[in-house]
C-alpha cells in the first residue's frame, strides 16, 4: 500500500533471483499501467520506489515482475494507491491547537 503521488519503498520477495540488468516492476489497472526500474538486493528480494499514480487514480494495482527483458510473471500481487492527505482540505481540532492554552502540559489534537 502507498499514496498516491509516489515515493514509497516496495519489496518483492521470492526466490531466485538472479543479479542482472533489466529488472522492471509493472504496475497495472485495467488497461493502464506504468513501470518502474527494480533493484537486486539477494536471491529473495527485489527492492524499488513507487512513482506518481496520479493519472489512474487510486486503485488497486496488479503488480508483475520482469527480469531481463524476458516475459513478466504469470503470478501477481496487489499494490493498493491511496489519495495523499491534502492540508488546503484537512480538518484538525482539539485543544493542542489553541495557542497557549496548554503551556507545559501534553495537549493533543485531531486531524
Amino acid at each position: 500500500m502507498g499514496q498516491l503521488s509516489g515515493g514509497t519503498e516496495v519489496i518483492i520477495k521470492g526466490i531466485g533471483f538472479k543479479e542482472t540488468g533489466g529488472i522492471n516492476i509493472r504496475f497495472t489497472c485495467g488497461k493502464n499501467w506504468i513501470e518502474i526500474p527494480g533493484e537486486y538486493k539477494s536471491e529473495t528480494e527485489i527492492t524499488a520506489t513507487t512513482k506518481s499514480f496520479e493519472e489512474i487514480g487510486p486503485k488497486e494495482a496488479e503488480v508483475r515482475l520482469q527480469m531481463e527483458g524476458k516475459d513478466f510473471t504469470t503470478s501477481a500481487v496487489i499494490f493498493t494507491y491511496f489519495m495523499n492527505t491534502r492540508a488546503h482540505k484537512s480538518l484538525a481540532y482539539g485543544p493542542g491547537l489553541i495557542d497557549g492554552a496548554a503551556i507545559g502540559s501534553p495537549a493533543c489534537f485531531v486531524v
